[in-house]
């Protein structure tokens, strides 16, 4: 993976969201702080993984190419095009 198609589309209070521009459909990569139980967070992504529904942002599996050398506990998601739900 190549960090020039990394691109930053958001940051907030728990971390920041990149856009992976080199797949098809694009994936969505959140840094988010690494808790102090590192197990509990891997549990509760997997339970996120599990959710499917049209109207729930599909969480992912990362990509076997992609190698994160950050601090933060990434988590992979699809990319919601048309963006937030949220107005205002």
């Amino acid at each position: 993976m190549d960090e020039k198609n990394v691109v930053q589309i958001g940051e907030g209070g728990f971390g920041r969201v990149l856009l992976l521009e080199d797949y098809n459909p694009p994936y969505v990569m959140k840094e988010v702080a690494r808790g102090k139980d590192i197990d509990a967070q891997q549990k509760e992504l997997l339970i996120l993984k599990e959710l499917t529904h049209k109207y729930i942002v599909k969480y992912l599996d990362q990509p076997s190419d992609f190698l994160y050398k950050g601090e933060h506990y990434p988590i992979f998601m699809e990319f919601c095009e048309h963006g937030s739900l949220r107005h205002g």
